[in-house]
């Protein structure tokens, strides 16, 4: 008998809860994946577009002489989080925040990189059910923000700095695992534009992606 309770008990906390709670008044704190990765790409993040807090640290040997071989360390962190109100029902605002910082470094000590991004901007989603395990909505963002670079090889330094602005758009699915937590995926359309500061040089870097990101939602 209390076999059959405690399955039972698993159950109920497995199966997703209908009734998303997305009234108005509802709070959303949730983290999401870059559309394109182009930010990750700009600090040398390369893979690294996860959601949350990541960080990695690769090591590669860069010659096959074992006896005068140079390793090349690279750590890489990100923090995306979001916060969000919801005005009216299904209806959400809110504030972007994206930190991303990539270090290099040679064992030989002749040569060491730190690149260090910072952008944040408004959103917002509309949801078109809130009564559904699985909720469609659409969802638009901009950012702005700026890229630095402060690279060191021997006696040398380079410091470098880049204004960012981007806009994407897209159509995703929220999947409820509970009435508060879902699981979303997002397919849109993403513009970056990077410019470098204190340059007499006009031009700029424009990346337009058609991507996937995903994420996490908690609705309260």
């Amino acid at each position: 008998m209390k076999r059959s309770i405690a399955i039972y008990v698993i159950l109920i906390l497995l199966i997703p809860i209908a009734g998303a709670q997305t009234g108005k008044g509802s709070f959303l704190i949730a983290t999401t994946t870059d559309l394109s990765n182009s930010m990750a790409g700009l600090t040398g993040g390369g893979s690294g577009n996860s959601a949350g807090i990541a960080l990695r640290t690769s090591f590669i040997n860069t010659s096959a002489d074992s006896q005068n071989s140079v390793k090349e360390k690279t750590t890489f962190l990100n923090f995306t989080p979001r916060v969000g109100y919801f005005i009216s029902n299904r209806l959400v605002i809110g504030l972007d925040l994206t930190l991303w910082t990539s270090k290099q470094s040679y064992s030989s000590g002749d040569y060491k990189s730190i690149m260090t991004l910072t952008a944040y901007g408004p959103f917002v989603r509309f949801y078109f059910s809130g009564e559904k395990k699985v909720v469609p909505f659409l969802e638009a963002k901009g950012s702005v923000g700026s890229w630095k670079t402060k690279s060191s090889f021997g006696a040398n330094t380079y410091r470098g700095k880049n204004s960012i602005i981007s806009w994407s758009g897209g159509a995703g699915l929220a999947f409820y695992i509970s009435d508060k937590i879902s699981i979303d995926i997002l397919a849109g359309y993403e513009s970056l534009i990077s410019k470098e500061k204190d340059s007499q040089d006009s031009s700029s870097s424009h990346n337009n992606t058609l991507g996937l990101a995903f994420g996490f939602t908690l609705v309260f």
